[in-house]
């Protein structure tokens, strides 16, 4: 039986990845009593009843998409797994 992937996990894994990456782990915060954009943040977009990996541009002005194409939880999470080993891996040898 396999197990149900829930946003809950993706979002775990999207934590991970600004983390390792060095990004901030909100899309945006507040300065002075105004609202500023956390340019390189990742965070899930979903549509069509599915979901991807984006990373905010500079100053919140759009979207680059990270993963192509909006996929199951399943799919995203196998491919957040992926970029998060990967991650891992060239952290490991740059020491």
């Amino acid at each position: 039986m396999t197990q149900r992937i829930t946003e809950k996990m993706i979002e775990h894994l999207v934590e991970r990845i600004n983390k390792l990456a060095g990004k901030p782990l909100t899309l945006c915060s507040e300065v002075d009593g105004n609202r500023v954009w956390n340019p390189g943040h990742y965070h899930l977009n979903s549509a069509y009843g599915g979901h991807k990996l984006v990373q905010l541009c500079d100053e919140g002005k759009g979207i680059h998409s990270i993963t192509h194409g909006y996929v199951s939880k399943r799919e995203l999470y196998n491919q957040l797994q992926m970029i998060l080993t990967g991650m891992t891996l060239r952290e490991t040898w740059s020491k």
